[in-house]
């Protein structure tokens, strides 16, 4: 909200996230934290990366407990301020080269 984006979460569950995810049709990127209540968030990743959406993670873990086919995803290491997901995001934004 801060950067002038439109918010449609939080989801304090993974179920939640991908009802949100599912029952809204344009998502430009999702910060996804990979924690949901003691749920990894992987699934809702996979999903949104197969709809070519863009995402990024905001996670306490370390490098080493996040699957290495996610090593090209940008992440927040917490605790973090909301300069470093904004910085992300508008990375994540850019439009791609072609």
């Amino acid at each position: 909200r801060e950067a002038g984006a439109k918010v449609i979460g939080p989801a304090v569950s993974l179920p939640e996230a991908m009802r949100i995810a599912g029952d809204t049709a344009q998502i430009d990127a999702a910060v996804l934290n990979i924690d949901l209540n003691g749920v990894t968030v992987f699934p809702l990743a996979d999903e949104l990366l197969a709809r070519g959406i863009r995402i990024m993670f905001l996670t306490g873990y370390a490098d080493s407990n996040i699957p290495a086919e996610y090593a090209a995803v940008p992440c927040c290491k917490k605790p973090t301020g909301s300069a470093c997901v904004i910085d992300e995001l508008k990375a994540l934004l850019r439009p791609v080269a072609a």
